[in-house]
């Protein structure tokens, strides 16, 4: 027989987060902290709104925008927190995940 029940030992290396972007300044706290350990992760982010977002991973420089209904994935990079900007609310999808 299979077992089928959650899995409650050890870590979760994996994330996954929706966030509003609701103003054309980085906020002062981030938007998103990973909290994922490990030497690098992989993450992948969608704009799911219908504004353009730019995003910066130290809440001080611009480092990309993403159009409406764009994606990008950011294979092993040593990120934990991102900032977001927008001229309107939009909603950005972020999965994460841990890379041994």
């Amino acid at each position: 027989m299979t077992d089928t029940s959650p899995i409650t030992n050890g870590v979760d290396f994996n994330r996954f987060l929706e966030v509003t972007a609701t103003g054309p300044k980085f906020p002062t706290d981030a938007d998103a902290n990973l909290f994922i350990r490990g030497p690098s992760i992989s993450f992948y982010m969608k704009n799911t709104g219908v504004d353009p977002v730019e995003y910066s991973f130290n809440g001080r420089t611009l480092h990309g925008r993403l159009a409406a209904g764009a994606e990008r994935f950011f294979p092993f990079r040593r990120v934990s927190k991102v900032w977001l900007r927008s001229a309107g609310p939009a909603v950005v999808e972020i999965e994460a995940w841990a890379v041994a």
